[in-house]
């Protein structure tokens, strides 16, 4: 299942753009297995500028950085798998996909036993639906951070960080859902890690974890 193609129902340009807000630069201190210190980062580099008829636009980036006594070394940016790169298709000015994309929710967790912390943030990306939404686990891996596990839906995908576990809410779709009408508008699932497998329940929404994880 692509990322925007989900369903047949266009919700209209209008609204996508009202989803959700740029949101401003970001940052949250973690620490591995070790007592490595690290620190993510959410910055947002403007692409197309607001003016009264123009909406604008921003590329999200993810960082993480080593935190050292010299200052910070980087060590990993989201690749475009997690989050996606903001292309300019025309010249037009709503010319670009997707129209909206937003990184929120940033927040370090403790999922894996014995593994340190974990970088937690959710993706929103639209363009002439209401689009689809990720959160992503980021493991430190010891200074080389991966992602570890990737939840997705259509529409929008909430997260909240407990002590062992996400708390995941978002409509609840069957595959012959549209996008107007999910099965379930208001599902939650939980997200833990216990022997040594990720667990997704109930499976409401589509979990991906990657080889070796």
């Amino acid at each position: 299942m692509s990322r925007t193609a989900f369903g047949a129902t266009a919700l209209g340009t209008a609204f996508v753009l009202g989803i959700l807000p740029a949101a401003a630069a970001t940052t949250v201190d973690l620490t591995d297995a070790t007592g490595t210190k690290y620190q993510a980062e959410v910055t947002h580099r403007v692409l197309q500028a607001k003016t009264a008829t123009t909406p604008e636009i921003d590329q999200p980036v993810v960082t993480i950085y080593k935190v050292t006594p010299s200052g910070r070394n980087k060590v990993w940016t989201a690749p475009p798998t997690i989050v996606p790169v903001v292309e300019r298709l025309s010249k037009s000015t709503m010319g670009w996909a997707p129209l909206q994309l937003t990184v929120t929710s940033l927040s370090a967790a403790r999922l894996i036993p014995g593994a340190g912390q974990q970088l937690v943030f959710a993706v929103h990306e639209a363009s002439a639906d209401c689009g689809s939404a990720d959160v992503a686990v980021i493991g430190l891996g010891g200074g080389r951070p991966a992602d570890v596990a990737l939840v997705q839906n259509p529409c929008s995908l909430a997260v909240t960080v407990t002590a062992t576990r996400l708390i995941l809410s978002g409509p609840g779709y069957k595959r012959s859902d549209p996008l107007c009408c999910p099965s379930t508008p208001k599902a939650q699932a939980s997200l833990a890690y216990s022997d040594g497998a990720w667990r997704l329940s109930p499976h409401v929404f589509t979990l991906t974890v990657p080889p070796n994880h």
